[in-house]
Order: structure tokens, then C-alpha cells, then sequence
């Protein structure tokens, strides 16, 4: 398979060219998509390169509508950007008027109440900026996607906080193509 020989050619690429290290590998489900996912990091976890490959092509799989926008070539779907403090990150961006991806509520109802309650995290204030979480007993990451309406609906930014917690946040993950797959499906009917 082409996309699967270009996807493996990538990851050789980083790891040989950069000198980067598989940190983490998984597979994320959603309604209507399936991605293969390969963290690449540097010794320092100052570079993170994040390469994902979808499994199945449906009309509701960001992925697949991103790489046919993209004519099925390798391109940048997203940009990530460190924030300190997301909360007022977010505040920021509503005053400015930048639409925050919607998170479906039953998320808010899903989540680790545990984790929160460890890191001292209100979920209240998560659910009404569309922040999600993630992460373990040490540490957590907490996400927010902005929606780019002038570029293309399979592309986002997204702002990020982290906590003692560097892995890739597979909750989110799933969520955020769920949110995606809705936009999407929303669009095309």
C-alpha cells in the first residue's frame, strides 16, 4: 500500500536524517476513522514530531478529507503551540473572536474525575472553554483546537499546557476526531 510505504518512509526519514526517537506509537478510533499514530522526539523533548496515517478512508475522516484537499501528498495538518496558562490563553482568543473547537458535552461527563481532582483542575472551567485533558497520576496535558475557518476545515492550531506529562494524549485524540468528524459531517450534508 503507497500510503503505508509513505508513511514508514517518514518515520525513517526523522529517525535517520533528525536523529529522532519513536517515543510513542498507537492507534486512535472514532466513529468513522482509524489512525495509526508515530511520536518522534529528540533526547531533550524539544522537538516533537507527531505523524499519523489513516487506516480507513470515510467522507467523515478528517484525515482522508485533509490528504484529498492535499491531493494525497504528505502535508502540515496542524500547528501546536505552548501556552502557560490556558485558561487566559483561551480568554484571549474568545475576546478576539477565534472560535475554539467544540467539545461534544458527553466528554466532560467522561472525564477522569480522579484526574482533575489529583492536578486540583475545575472541570466546570474545562467544559466551558473546550479544554480537554489528559494524563496520568504525575502529570496531565489540558488541549484546546482552534477551528481555521480561511484555510480549511481539516486544518487547526492547537494550544497546549503540560504538566510533568510528555506523551501523546490519546483521549484527546479520539475526542478531537469526534468533534472533527461532526464538523465535517455537518459541512457535507
Amino acid at each position: 500500500d503507497s500510503h503505508n510505504n509513505l508513511f514508514q518512509f517518514c518515520i525513517s526519514f526523522f529517525q535517520n536524517i533528525l536523529l529522532l526517537k519513536i517515543k510513542q506509537e498507537q492507534q486512535v478510533i472514532a466513529k468513522y476513522s482509524t489512525m495509526n499514530s508515530i511520536v518522534l522526539t529528540n533526547d531533550s523533548n524539544s522537538v516533537k514530531i507527531v505523524l499519523v496515517a489513516p487506516e480507513n478512508y470515510h467522507k467523515a475522516c478528517q484525515l482522508t478529507h485533509f490528504l484529498q484537499k492535499n491531493n494525497n501528498f504528505i502535508s502540515i495538518q496542524h500547528l501546536a503551540f505552548k501556552t502557560d496558562n490556558i485558561f487566559t490563553t483561551s480568554q484571549i482568543l474568545r475576546k478576539n473572536y477565534i472560535k475554539i473547537l467544540p467539545i461534544p458535552n458527553n466528554y466532560y461527563k467522561s472525564i477522569h474525575n480522579e484526574l482533575s481532582k489529583i492536578h486540583k483542575l475545575d472541570i466546570t472551567q474545562l467544559k466551558k472553554y473546550n479544554i480537554l485533558l489528559d494524563g496520568n497520576k504525575k502529570g496531565y496535558i489540558m488541549q484546546i483546537f482552534i477551528e481555521c475557518v480561511l484555510i480549511e476545515a481539516s486544518y487547526f492550531l492547537e494550544i497546549i499546557q503540560r504538566y510533568n506529562f510528555s506523551l501523546f494524549a490519546t483521549k484527546n485524540v479520539e475526542t478531537l476526531f469526534i468533534a472533527k468528524e461532526q464538523q465535517l459531517l455537518t459541512q457535507t450534508d
